[in-house]
């Protein structure tokens, strides 16, 4: 690989950055959400991998956090979770790090 060859690979890698997403809370019942991962929510932009996977793990230590106080509240009220809400915390467990040129995220 020539030096122009490899310095253009390398500018084309420092281009890709990574999005953090998770399936629209609707679709995470019933519903082939990696085949239609362009309908995904994109819920930040990062410059590596790394920095992406950082901010899931927050995410989702974050809604984790959250829903342990939802149950205790729902059960010091005697109720249950409703449904958007089991579906919003399932979509932060589907979560995932995606390059932005994965070819899923274009338009069919």
């Amino acid at each position: 690989m020539g030096p122009n060859l490899k310095l253009r690979h390398a500018a084309a890698l420092a281009l890709v950055g990574w999005y953090l997403m998770t399936p629209p809370p609707a679709f995470t019942t019933g519903f082939d959400w990696e085949t239609h991962l362009r309908l995904w929510v994109r819920r930040g932009n990062y410059a590596s991998a790394v920095e992406c996977e950082r901010a899931l793990n927050q995410l989702r230590d974050e809604t984790q956090f959250q829903k342990e106080r939802d149950l205790q509240s729902a059960a010091e009220m005697d109720a249950n979770l409703d449904g958007r809400t089991i579906a919003q915390y399932k979509a932060v467990r589907l979560a995932k790090c995606v390059s932005t040129d994965d070819p899923r995220l274009k338009s069919k």
